[in-house]
C-alpha cells in the first residue's frame, strides 16, 4: 500500500512543475522549524507531497520494520496518526 501512496503522489504531481516547488519546499521546512505555516495551503500541500512525504513514509516504514523485528508477536490494534501530513504514517502501518 505504501507503493500505491507514492504512485498516487507522483501522478498527482505530474504537470505541477517540480522545479516550481523547490522554493515552497524550502519555505515549508522553514515554517516547520518556526512553528508557522505558509501563506498558500495548496502550494504547501504540493511541496509536502513532493519533498517530505517520501522521506516520512520511508522513516515510518523503517521504524515499523524495526519494531516488528524486536517484537514479532506484537500486533497493534489501532494507529493514531498525528502530524504526518496526509496520513502518511497510517499508509505505512496499513502496509505492514
Amino acid at each position: 500500500m505504501s507503493g500505491a501512496l507514492l504512485q498516487t503522489a507522483e501522478t498527482w504531481l505530474i504537470g505541477k512543475g517540480a522545479s516550481a516547488l523547490a522554493a515552497p519546499a524550502r519555505q515549508l521546512s522553514l515554517a516547520y522549524r518556526e512553528g508557522s505555516s505558509s501563506s498558500d495551503p495548496r502550494i504547501e500541500v504540493r511541496a509536502y507531497v513532493a519533498s517530505r512525504l517520501p522521506a516520512t513514509l520511508a522513516a515510518t516504514n523503517r521504524v515499523l520494520a524495526e519494531l516488528a523485528g524486536l517484537a514479532p508477536e506484537w500486533r497493534p490494534a489501532s494507529v493514531l496518526d498525528l502530524g504526518a501530513g496526509p496520513g502518511t504514517a497510517s499508509w505505512a502501518a496499513a502496509a505492514q
